[in-house]
């Protein structure tokens, strides 16, 4: 049993870093490749804390934002989280930062 356990955690470690690497929304990746979005998340889930071996170390960038500024995503990183209290917003290059702008007065507003 440990075998195979080890052996489907092993298959769900790659499948979910070759989605985080895709650039790819995980629906758009999940129908790509036949899986289902709801087991993506679980696995993600039961993964996370445990970083794949071939994964690279994380490393924080801090950017000021201000109300009206223009925000990009540096180009050294696949991806920028945004922490408003509780909740966290994960932006990927060519996002729709009207959109942003609705999420954050939302969450402000709470």
């Amino acid at each position: 049993m440990k075998h195979e356990n080890k052996a489907l955690r092993t298959k769900w470690t790659g499948r979910i870093t070759a989605y985080e690497n895709s650039g790819e929304t995980m629906k758009e990746f999940c129908g790509r490749h036949g899986l289902s979005p709801y087991q993506m998340k679980y696995w993600r889930g039961q993964l996370r804390g445990t970083p794949a071996k071939s994964a690279a170390p994380t490393t924080t960038t801090w950017l000021e934002l201000c109300p009206g500024s223009i925000v990009s995503i540096p180009t050294s990183t696949d991806s920028l989280v945004v922490h408003i209290g509780e909740a966290t917003v994960e932006l990927r290059r060519g996002f729709d930062s009207e959109l942003l702008r609705e999420i954050v007065r939302a969450l402000a507003s709470a």
